[in-house]
């Protein structure tokens, strides 16, 4: 008896396991953030980032014909990075792996790249790898993906909120096209929100969807998290969605101060009193571009052919 209880329940172990997965995943699904829930699965689902997908664009044709070369998406949160990924995921006939590098190791790296050689060697299928916060990943990590990458045996879809020229290896980051996504539009936001709401169950007009908007900052994740709380609250409350729970659900949000912030920050600051970067200046370095109360007090001279800033001491003006 005991014997043939162990057979029974080792010949229902996968059976029930897969049961309770599917039964699990059904849940989740149900349970998921609204913006887990309204997650593009199309281009044209797709809200925001013309810039580099609009139509006949490079990167949407690359997309939708499946010929997609190894790519970085570079953008704030809530901008579309993942999601992209998850449309190329969609659209693809390639495998298909994904890893995050806050928790992946040079190991798992190793693995996908052999899968990847067994798939093309097998049956001449292709593999995408999507790695989401690239920037996490360390040099040895960025350099055990080079030769794979370099050869075509994968695909890379990096994402990262960081600036890759100062978080990936210049020998990776050459063998890959940077996308650089933006912020979105209040417009975008406000359309993102529309199917938020009708998902929701919450009546709002566009002027109570653009107070939301104008909260998020540009995240569309954001957005969508204080429409979700906001219309939790009104359904609660038996009442219509209102500015206030809106302002209640929002709160502050914090402030987000990186290298490149601080750079947009420094350069907005510089045309607020006249200064232009000579970045943005066709005649470069050419001219002095720092207003005349300004002149005499700069600390570096432009970056010599050895590619290295030259330190200058503080000149004071006559």
């Amino acid at each position: 008896m005991g014997g043939a209880g162990g057979v029974g329940s080792g010949a229902h172990t996968g059976p029930v396991s897969d049961l309770f997965s599917n039964a699990a995943a059904e849940r989740a699904a149900a349970h998921a953030p609204l913006a887990s829930r309204l997650r593009p699965r199309t281009l044209d689902e797709f809200v925001g980032q013309r810039h580099i997908l609009g139509e006949r664009s490079a990167l949407r044709l690359a997309i939708a014909q499946d010929r997609l070369r190894s790519v970085i998406f570079y953008g704030p949160p809530g901008s579309g990075k993942t999601t992209l990924a998850r449309i190329v995921a969609t659209a693809t006939g390639a495998a298909f792996d994904e890893l995050s590098a806050v928790s992946a190791s040079v190991a798992d790296v190793r693995a996908i790249i052999q899968r990847a050689r067994d798939r093309l060697g097998g049956h001449g299928q292709r593999t995408i790898l999507f790695l989401d916060e690239i920037h996490r990943f360390n040099k040895s990590q960025q350099d055990a993906l080079l030769p794979a990458v370099e050869e075509g045996l994968l695909t890379l879809v990096g994402a990262t909120t960081e600036n890759p020229y100062f978080q990936v290896n210049a020998a990776l980051l050459s063998r890959c096209q940077l996308y650089t996504l933006e912020a979105l539009t209040d417009e975008d936001v406000v359309e993102i929100l529309r199917r938020g709401a009708a998902v929701a169950g919450v009546a709002a007009d566009d002027a109570l969807l653009l107070h939301v908007a104008t909260q998020a900052g540009g995240d569309a994740r954001s957005a969508l998290g204080i429409l979700e709380l906001a219309a939790d609250t009104a359904l609660a409350a038996g009442s219509p969605l209102t500015r206030e729970q809106v302002d209640d659900a929002a709160r502050k949000r914090p402030i987000v101060h990186d290298r490149d912030a601080h750079y947009a920050g420094a350069k907005t600051f510089g045309h607020g009193v006249g200064y232009v970067y000579p970045h943005d200046d066709p005649r470069g370095f050419a001219v002095d571009h720092l207003p005349e109360e300004l002149q005499g007090t700069r600390y570096y001279e432009p970056r010599r052919a050895s590619g290295e800033e030259q330190p200058r001491p503080p000149q004071q003006r006559d």
